[in-house]
């Protein structure tokens, strides 16, 4: 799920899974410009809304080395992910196929600098997602 939601940031918002936009973690020599896509803790144990139906938490972290750039860019995501109604994420796994209500997303805020002094944002979305194949 973290790999279809990075992939449909990706595909809206100049980035490119991998090296500008990162799933879970960011690898030590990451760009000082990226971003990242997490369940946010607890997000990796889903509350079952109905048959199929389930609520995940998310967190996107956005960092970069100019402030106003950084924000930026958060928003720029903030734009895509928030209070979207059936996104089709992309199929990354076969047989997986996930419809995305955004029910709850926050604007991005400022978390202060990573251990590098870089600027850091980050926002929280609870999505709704169901497997359409199901």
């Amino acid at each position: 799920m973290i790999e279809e939601l990075a992939t449909f940031i990706a595909t809206n918002v100049p980035l490119v899974l991998g090296e500008t936009i990162f799933m879970e973690a960011r690898p030590k020599d990451a760009p000082a410009d990226c971003s990242m896509v997490k369940l946010s803790p607890g997000g990796d144990m889903p509350v079952r809304r109905s048959a199929g139906i389930d609520e995940r938490i998310v967190q996107v972290i956005t960092r970069g080395t100019v402030k106003k750039a950084t924000r930026d860019a958060a928003f720029a995501i903030f734009d895509v992910l928030h209070g979207q109604i059936g996104i089709n994420l992309p199929v990354v796994t076969v047989g997986v196929n996930y419809i995305v209500n955004t029910i709850k997303g926050g604007e991005p805020t400022s978390i202060g600098f990573d251990s590098n002094g870089r600027f850091e944002y980050s926002a929280n979305y609870t999505l709704l997602m169901q497997d359409n194949n199901l």
